[in-house]
């Protein structure tokens, strides 16, 4: 139910199993070009629980907003299991992608993209070391909320 994870699950090598996709324009082309026929089922401050009930999804996957914690009981109701993580550091981002590895073992694609992403970061954390923290603000808008936060709210290392 948002870009992030669906990001993570296709690099975790899940893309032929997504049923549907968040309503966003933050898809990177690639992405988005690969999802273009997949069902949107809201944007991240309201999903549509009855697009996402008609697809009669194994799991959906969601972030830890209360948007999303909001629908538990009701896909519970519906015998659909909700997965609600974190993305609030680069560990959470390789737990996640862990996770969406085991969903289905056959993937290995996800061992190599996971090791990639910890070099990767590995190599960032070292060039920013010594440095001062960038200050960002980050705003997540939509017509019914705004919300805001700082670049402490989601990495606990300097970037």
């Amino acid at each position: 139910m948002n870009v992030s994870n669906l990001d993570l699950y296709d690099a975790a090598g899940g893309r032929d199993t997504v049923v549907g996709k968040p309503t966003s324009d933050s898809m990177s082309p690639e992405l988005a070009a690969a999802m273009a026929d997949i069902p949107a089922v809201g944007i991240i401050h309201r999903p549509n629980m009855e697009t996402i009930l008609s697809l009669h999804p194994d799991l959906v996957v969601g972030i830890n907003v209360p948007f999303h914690n909001q629908i538990r009981q009701t896909l519970a109701q519906n015998g659909i299991p909700l997965y609600i993580n974190s993305l609030d550091s680069l560990e959470d981002s390789l737990k996640t992608l862990k996770f969406f590895w085991r969903i289905d073992r056959s993937r290995t694609r996800s061992c190599r993209t996971r090791c990639g992403y910890q070099t990767a970061a590995d190599a960032v954390v070292a060039k920013a070391a010594g440095k001062e923290s960038s200050r960002a603000l980050i705003l997540f808008s939509s017509p019914d909320s705004n919300n805001m936060a700082t670049a402490a709210s989601f990495f606990r290392r300097p970037f």
